[in-house]
């Protein structure tokens, strides 16, 4: 069954992300098994907190759907539509209402760290989407990586 879904543009074409593991290694024929893809939440909060004065402004940031794991973002990603396949995608783990609780409870510790309040501050979500972002799998006889589409970094995974 094939859907489409919201993906960031890959910068890192097969044959490059191939170039960058043969670079290192030699020895080894590597070829591309697949291009995964791999899911995360875009959440944004306005956030309204009274200090001295009032603050107001907003929040985004992106939590990976299988881990769990947040990171700040300073501008809402671009994505464009793509059809992709069930085999094509990883499966999220975490839910969407889960995961913008959990875009709440970061903002609220790194806020926390930074802010001294008078009063709680209220969170009202602004924006939620589902994405993917693309992954190479490269593969030798003895050894596997997998290449980030976008920025070209990549760990072993065997």
């Amino acid at each position: 069954m094939t859907t489409e879904f919201n993906v960031l543009p890959h910068s890192i074409r097969s044959k490059e992300a191939l170039q960058k593991i043969t670079s290192l290694d030699r020895k080894n024929n590597y070829t591309i098994d697949q291009k995964v893809f791999y899911p995360y939440q875009f959440v944004s909060y306005h956030i309204k907190v009274k200090t001295f004065l009032v603050k107001e402004g907003y929040l985004g940031c992106t939590i990976d759907m299988i881990s769990g794991r947040e990171s700040v973002i300073d501008s809402k990603p671009t994505f464009f539509k793509k059809t992709l396949c069930k085999k094509e995608r990883i499966q999220p783990v975490l839910t969407r209402e889960k995961a913008e609780k959990q875009a709440i409870q970061y903002f609220q510790r790194q806020t926390a760290k930074r802010l001294k309040f008078l009063a709680l501050p209220r969170y009202s979500l602004t924006d939620s989407h589902l994405f993917y972002r693309p992954y190479w799998i490269i593969s030798s006889k003895n050894h596997r990586f997998i290449v980030d589409g976008l920025s070209g970094r990549f760990h072993p995974l065997t």
